[in-house]
């Protein structure tokens, strides 16, 4: 530690005043210090007391914020509401998913009846989730089917068969028709499975922004109030060493009387 050490000389024509003012400016210098500190620390608790009062007027302040900002943007379960914004995602993408898978398949039948000419294949009638499509699917292949039996007995250019070609051509002209239709409802279904999931994504990402937002104020809150409790702790420690009697200054040797042989010292 850093230790100095002072010497007090009293000059007078009476040795013993010359030694009582020594001694007494020694006391008045350690009472001096003390009222020092002692004034020191009293500024200090005031000072910081009036910290502590602004600081508890802005901890109500950010945690009314805080409060306002749960009740105006509902945040109050923000985990629920993710996980109910997430799940509508999810729902609406599986959506998505069945409405693409549907109409690519439809595409698919659309195509192989466009590239059949002679009704020689069937239509999977299980892939078509449409009960029309199925019952005209089930016609055709009927048909075809007996299209097929006739074909081995008589000619093309024989009435039945003509007459069972005629029914299939038809029967295909109304599947693809219905198949248009069926397809046209599907990509409009897909198109609003689309705007739907875009709009999720977008509240999502506002989600995320008042997520923020609620987190900063939450933690606003949270170093006002540590602020507060380290700055009260100060105060308390302040008040109790206030009230101890403490110095740092001490007379190592009282003065003594000039001209007594026995107090002279080399």
């Amino acid at each position: 530690t850093d230790t100095r050490i002072v010497k007090i000389n009293a000059v007078s024509n009476d040795a013993e005043k010359a030694q009582a003012i020594a001694n007494a400016v020694a006391q008045a210098y350690i009472e001096q210090d003390r009222l020092s500190r002692l004034q020191s620390g009293r500024e200090s608790v005031k000072w910081l007391n009036t910290q502590l009062v602004d600081l508890k007027m802005k901890i109500r302040k950010s945690e009314e914020a805080f409060q306002k900002f749960k009740e105006r943007e509902d945040m109050i379960s923000l985990d629920e509401k993710q996980g109910a914004e997430l799940s509508e995602i999810s729902k609406l993408n599986s959506g998505y998913i069945v409405a693409r898978t549907e109409r690519l398949e439809i595409e698919s039948i659309s195509d192989k009846l466009n590239n059949e000419n002679d009704g020689g294949q069937s239509i999977p009638v299980a892939l078509l989730d449409n009960p029309v499509l199925q019952k005209l699917g089930s016609e055709l292949n009927s048909l075809q089917s007996d299209l097929a039996d006739k074909r081995r007995i008589f000619k093309d250019t024989y009435p039945e068969v003509i007459k069972l070609k005629d029914r299939i051509n038809l029967t295909e002209q109304n599947i693809v028709m219905e198949l248009k239709k069926q397809r046209d409802f599907l990509r409009n279904q897909e198109e609003s499975f689309i705007k739907q999931l875009d709009a999720k994504r977008q509240d999502t990402l506002k989600l995320g922004k008042k997520e923020m937002d609620y987190l900063a104020l939450e933690r606003e809150v949270m170093t006002n109030r540590e602020m507060y409790n380290a700055l009260l702790a100060k105060v308390k420690e302040l008040s109790i060493v206030g009230e101890i009697e403490f110095n740092n200054i001490r007379i190592i040797e009282p003065a003594p009387i000039p001209g007594n042989p026995s107090n002279n010292r080399k």
